[in-house]
């Protein structure tokens, strides 16, 4: 007792699945091939059943309630990034001596850099997941430690990172030095802010791979910088990939 137009799957005929037009198993249609207003109706036929499946059909898209697959879920492009949210309490300032500022009414807590020999170390991986093909950014995110209201519309925070990294088997760390800036204008003390710095993953000599581990030292730079003293209150770093979540042999 189907409704009137329909058709149980088990009865399409033979012919469309071997001539070669389609090429699916029973049970499966092409949408080139199925009249439109099967499409417009929102059933298609279920393998293996003389049953139909209720979806919602709009121009590509489909919504499922659950989907199955047997292997993975990816984007044809690079529509997700994996995330590192590098602890900050646990970021490293080394011998350089930055100040640790408590989270108070003003600031969530982090390092006080107001020279340009006050460094901050923090490191992050490059998996199996990356794309390949884009620069991994580094996040700087911070408030400024000084009243900028009399400072120019045009001024900027600045800070230089260096990042170093190697793969198994290497036994020399490759480098590169980039300079990120953001304009703070004329911002109250404890504005927050953020700088994204990328790390670019094919400069000559300093290719980037899979399953590089990358180090990383940021300080602020007082020379190009026009605030001299600000509190690193996080520091994250991602990469763009094509999958949905982390798979096997992505680790």
């Amino acid at each position: 007792m189907l409704q009137a137009g329909y058709v149980q799957a088990d009865y399409w005929p033979e012919d469309y699945w071997q001539s070669g037009i389609a090429m699916l198993p029973a049970g499966y249609v092409q949408a080139y091939y199925w009249p439109e207003d099967y499409w417009q109706s929102g059933y298609f036929p279920v393998s293996g059943t003389n049953s139909w499946h209720k979806v919602a059909l709009e121009d590509n898209d489909a919504s499922f309630n659950n989907v199955t697959v047997t292997s993975s879920v990816r984007a044809s492009t690079s529509a997700y990034h994996r995330y590192y949210h590098i602890p900050l309490y646990g970021t490293s300032p080394g011998a350089s001596g930055p100040t640790f500022a408590a989270p108070d009414g003003n600031t969530t807590g982090g390092w006080q850099l107001d020279t340009s020999t006050e460094y901050i170390y923090g490191e992050f991986g490059i998996h199996a997941d990356w794309d390949g093909t884009s620069d991994p950014i580094l996040e700087i995110h911070f408030s400024i430690n000084v009243d900028n209201t009399g400072g120019a519309v045009d001024d900027v925070a600045a800070g230089d990172v260096v990042f170093y990294y190697k793969g198994i088997g290497d036994t020399v760390t490759k480098t590169q030095t980039i300079n990120g800036s953001i304009t703070v204008g004329q911002a109250a003390q404890y504005t927050q802010f953020k700088i994204e710095i990328p790390l670019d993953w094919d400069l000559a000599g300093s290719i980037l791979e899979v399953g590089d581990q990358v180090g990383c030292r940021f300080n602020l730079n007082t020379g190009t910088s026009d605030i001299d003293d600000v509190i690193v209150e996080a520091v994250s770093a991602h990469y763009g990939t094509t999958h949905v979540g982390i798979e096997s042999g992505d680790v």
